[in-house]
């Protein structure tokens, strides 16, 4: 019992940083590593989201262009209009 509550214990403490996840916010999306924001723009540009469309359910609908512009920068285009 001690070594599963340990082992259980480990696992959250090792792991809560990959499970708190960035806020719907471009801006913060761009703040963090390459490898997120490069997520990002992939997860969207599977789903074919336009910009416009991703801006009516995100924090700071506003600053959307400058995320398709890192995007782009990151070789993903998302459709514009």
């Amino acid at each position: 019992m001690k070594k599963l509550l340990l082992t259980t214990a480990m696992f959250v403490l090792l792991s809560a940083p990959v499970a708190i996840a960035c806020s719907p916010a471009p801006s913060c999306w761009m703040q963090e590593s390459r490898e997120y924001l490069k997520s990002v723009c992939m997860g969207y540009a599977k789903d074919g989201k336009r910009l416009d469309e991703i801006a009516t359910y995100v924090e700071e609908p506003q600053k959307i262009e400058a995320f398709g512009l890192a995007c782009k920068r990151l070789g993903i285009k998302l459709p514009s209009k």
